[in-house]
């Protein structure tokens, strides 16, 4: 009689189900704080967390919670107004309040590496905002963490922003803001000169010149204290920008030519069509295009790329035009490749598993054209530049080998796009039962997904049990083909469960899309350690 076997009545204590009902795992509260943190962008929409509340009391219920309050308790219409745009992110704040009674520095830590290394910018400051206003002492030096998570002027005023709206909801007891934040922006102020100031002086709620009042700095000397003067009276010298030369100059041919030799590279990417559209020397952009700094993503090559390939087929774009797109298109290819090619490779055989199914269709930001599906397909396109033999497998109901034939990454993008018939589904469990049929031998698994998998529920016709979740059937092919097969989990939306227990031998959890993810990766083979390592080593 076997005494060793598990009850499916008797489920892990981390066991739990994701949002489509499928078996899943908690991770720990930091790792589902950074998970959820890597792929945040704050008040943003999501496949199956979105942002309207209604009049439902049931949505209400964690926020009341949160707030500590009464479980009668109703919010007023101020009070729904300022919680609309952060109901898609409840979850995250009450990750937040979990992690402040464990470790509650590691909020700070979060916080000043997601500005820093990760590239996100809102997510960051409510970290902060809540850091402030749920710890009262006990944490020495956490005002050096402010300049490294506000970096832009207008993440100063943004900051007080919603430090304001969270009143609104949390109402506080004594002063209107905690003094790490305004002491902490005070700091801030010291760090700008007048065209940073001047350039984002009027662009938020709160303005520049209400945010000087409220935080007081000192000005660090006498050309700083005129600045602050300036401030004041708002009289703030007028920064030569690209949309202040627009609207001065006129958007002509001979405006874009004088503000191409200083424009910013994020600028240039947003602003290809517009250059395109007038005309503008394309000798002084496309050098720049074919040589991107080290903070450029490949995901914001591809976005460009498909905004200028929807412009050229255009039937109202002039010949003239369309070739200069195509010769931009090229030009972005080309450093598309370049940017690639500085990602150090993966040595031996590699499996990526790409998530092509229904959910992945949501945009990552509401101001993108981008979806977790483009940034999905993209990785599995670049697989020949990043790993030395890749194999790539696109699922969502059904699952199929891509072949990919080139190097061309953007031919590559076709082709995985191209593949049609694997339905809605999120079935990564298919991949992993036709790994352990083939008998293959791979030396890592890269998953990329939302990580909402799920099998069938009801028993196989065949053997009377439901179908196996991917940790069990990974633990298949560990044990008759490769026990040291290194599996990386890239969740691309940060729903919070994860679809491998935490303490699974050679499973690293890695949230986000940006460069870090290769990082990561590379670190976790190298020593063991990874994304939370490196946090909580962050020091400012």
């Amino acid at each position: 009689m076997r005494y060793n076997k598990r009850s499916r009545n008797n489920p892990r204590s981390d066991q739990t189900v994701n949002c489509e009902g499928g078996i899943a795992y908690k991770p720990s509260a930091k790792r589902e704080l950074y998970l959820r943190v890597a792929s945040c962008l704050l008040g943003e929409p999501r496949f199956y967390a979105p942002v309207t509340i209604g009049h439902d009391p049931q949505k209400w219920k964690p926020i009341a919670n949160i707030c500590k309050t009464s479980s009668g308790w109703h919010p007023d219409e101020t009070q729904r107004a300022a919680y609309e745009k952060f109901y898609a992110n409840a979850d995250l704040f009450a990750c937040v309040d979990r992690v402040m009674q464990e470790d509650p520095i590691f909020v700070l830590k979060m916080a000043a590496f997601a500005r820093e290394q990760l590239g996100l910018r809102a997510v960051p400051t409510a970290l902060l905002i809540e850091y402030a206003n749920r710890q009262s002492g006990g944490c020495e030096n956490t005002r050096s963490y402010v300049p490294h998570i506000i970096k832009r002027v207008d993440e100063i005023t943004e900051c007080l922003a919603q430090q304001f709206q969270r009143n609104t909801l949390y109402p506080r007891t004594t002063n209107r803001c905690p003094n790490l934040i305004r002491r902490g922006l005070a700091e801030c102020f010291n760090r700008f000169d007048e065209y940073q100031f001047a350039k984002y002086a009027a662009r938020r709620d709160v303005t520049l010149r209400d945010a000087l009042f409220f935080c007081r700095p000192k000005p660090k000397d006498v050309e700083q204290a005129r600045i602050f003067d300036r401030i004041a009276t708002n009289t703030l010298t007028v920064p030569q920008t690209v949309e202040t030369m627009l609207s001065g100059e006129g958007n002509s041919t001979e405006t874009w030519n004088a503000i191409l030799p200083s424009i910013g590279f994020i600028a240039l990417l947003k602003y290809l069509r517009s250059i395109i559209e007038h005309d503008a020397d394309l000798s002084m952009v496309v050098p720049r295009l074919e040589n991107p700094p080290s903070f450029v993503f490949p995901h914001q090559y591809y976005a460009a790329i498909t905004a200028l390939d929807q412009y050229k087929d255009r039937p109202n774009t002039s010949d003239r035009r369309r070739a200069n797109a195509a010769r931009v298109i090229r030009s972005l290819e080309r450093g598309l490749h370049a940017l690639v090619r500085r990602i150090p490779k993966f040595r031996g055989r590699t499996l990526i598993v790409v998530d092509v199914s229904a959910s992945m269709s949501a945009p990552v930001s509401g101001k993108s054209v981008m979806t977790c599906r483009d940034v999905a397909t993209l990785f599995g396109a670049m697989a020949n530049g990043i790993c030395e033999n890749a194999t790539v497998v696109a699922f969502a109901s059904e699952f199929t080998v891509v072949p990919l034939s080139s190097d061309d990454i953007v031919a590559n993008i076709t082709t995985i796009e191209n593949v049609r018939s694997l339905g809605g589904g999120t079935r990564a469990d298919k991949v992993f039962s036709w790994l352990n049929t083939t008998q293959d031998h791979y030396d890592r698994i890269i998953l990329i997904s939302d990580m909402q998998c799920y099998t069938n529920t009801e028993p196989s016709f065949l053997f009377g049990e439901r179908e196996k979740p991917i940790a069990d059937l990974l633990k298949t092919y560990r044990f008759t083909v490769n026990p040291a097969v290194i599996l990386h989990s890239i969740d691309l939306c940060g729903y919070g469960t994860v679809q491998f227990p935490e303490n699974t031998p050679n499973v690293s959890f890695i949230g986000g899309w940006n460069d870090s993810v290769f990082k990561f990766m590379q670190m976790f083979e190298e020593s063991g350690d990874a994304a939370i390592a490196a946090i909580e080593n962050y020091s400012p």
